[in-house]
């Protein structure tokens, strides 16, 4: 009788589902705190996260499922040398690349300044600037990069994609690797970072690249804090070296209360709330039903990641 343990949020529907399909199946529900004493006889985990000590307790551990795109909170390292399936959520495109393009649009159209303007009753005409015509550099394009860039092109603009293999894309107008970034970021108007956190992402926005952007042009992360070092940004738009920058994932999150981002008239800070949607947790919920059938018919897991690669 395969044991699987879950942490995350399973409908009952779909308990049932997966009990009606696979009685052989035993179900234990707990909660991240009391995980530790449920891992020694786990073969399958449905979690938030896990650390190497955790993997460590579980022997007979075979395949992980996590309930969204990250995984800088696992051991990939750990989880390859073991051997264990790990399979993601790529469900947040659509959520997170329509935030994106209302970031951007908020930025042009100084929407802070508008608001600002209307708390102290002023009536002040702003500068309007259009997406169209507007050149966005995707730092990332899988799910997410992918429906920015489709969603990008209904504005109007030109895309440029950066990944680590340089691969074309049906929205990316031009397509470079991720080296090339820097011969190419003066020609964005917009830099949007959405890749995962790997060794090779870590930082890979720094004080180079930023020197490169134009004075014009604005930054965004809608992927992993640590992808942009957070000081070199810090002090570029101090220092307008750029003209502004829309966040919603940073370096230490909370962000910190005495952080000088809070209080930058030209950068909108967002609570990591990029890919919250109604019924997300019931769609991951779903992939990872259809991934226990998956593992038990020897069959591939749907949004497997590949360790070797972080992604």
């Amino acid at each position: 009788m395969m044991r699987i343990v879950i942490t995350s949020e399973l409908a009952p529907d779909l308990v049932a589902e997966l009990q009606n399909k696979h009685p052989e199946l035993q179900l234990v529900f707990t909660t991240e705190r009391e995980l530790s004493q449920h891992l020694s006889e786990a073969e399958v985990l449905f979690v938030r996260r896990l650390t190497v000590e955790q993997l460590q307790q579980a022997p007979l551990l075979k395949m992980v499922q996590i309930p969204y795109a990250g995984m800088d909170q696992l051991p990939l390292a750990a989880l390859q040398e073991r051997g264990v399936l790990l399979a993601n959520a790529r469900i947040h495109g659509e959520t997170i690349s329509e935030l994106t393009l209302g970031m951007m649009i908020a930025l042009t159209r100084s929407f802070a300044e508008i608001h600002r303007n209307q708390q102290q009753h002023k009536w002040l005409r702003v500068p309007q600037q259009l997406l169209m015509g507007s050149t966005l550099a995707l730092l990332g394009v899988g799910t997410i990069g992918g429906e920015i860039a489709k969603r990008a092109k209904c504005f109007g603009m030109k895309t440029l994609g950066f990944t680590l293999s340089g691969s074309s894309h049906p929205y990316i107008d031009e397509s470079y690797s991720s080296n090339q970034l820097i011969l190419q970021v003066s020609r964005a108007d917009f830099l949007v970072a959405a890749c995962p956190l790997t060794q090779e992402t870590h930082h890979l926005i720094n004080q180079t690249i930023l020197q490169a952007m134009k004075p014009s042009a604005y930054i965004l992360n809608i992927g992993r804090g640590p992808v942009i070092d957070e000081a070199a940004l810090i002090a570029a738009l101090q220092a307008q070296v750029i003209a502004g920058a829309a966040l919603d994932v940073f370096e230490k999150e909370p962000l910190p209360v005495e952080s000088p981002l809070w209080d930058m008239p030209n950068v909108l800070v967002f609570p990591h709330l990029a890919g919250n949607l109604e019924g997300n947790s019931r769609r991951a919920a779903q992939i990872f039903v259809e991934n226990v059938s998956n593992l038990l018919a020897g069959s591939p897991l749907t949004c497997a990641v590949d360790l070797s690669k972080g992604y």
